[in-house]
């Protein structure tokens, strides 16, 4: 029941990007799935990367949880390959 949720999930975006079961040309699938990945991607490096540069150390309880976060901030943006210096945090 799962797996059918997932893939009406998955071909509903496919098909949001006009790939439907008449055209099954890989080269068609291939793209959209890199217009798809790319497009994630960026958003949510994006949203993250604004989480990190908005925090506020007044909206935490104390300086070890504003630190948690902004590491785990940091090193989620240096896992995509954008390079925060440490100096920032």
């Amino acid at each position: 029941m799962l797996e059918n949720v997932i893939y009406n999930d998955v071909f509903s975006i496919l098909q949001s990007y006009s790939y439907d079961l008449k055209n099954r040309d890989p080269k068609v699938l291939m793209d959209i799935l890199f217009k798809v990945f790319t497009k994630t991607t960026i958003c949510s490096i994006q949203t993250i990367g604004q989480e990190l540069f908005a925090l506020d150390i007044n909206k935490f309880d104390n300086l070890r949880h504003y630190l948690n976060r902004a590491i785990y901030l940091r090193k989620r943006v240096n896992n995509a390959g954008l390079n925060i210096m440490n100096k920032l945090i």
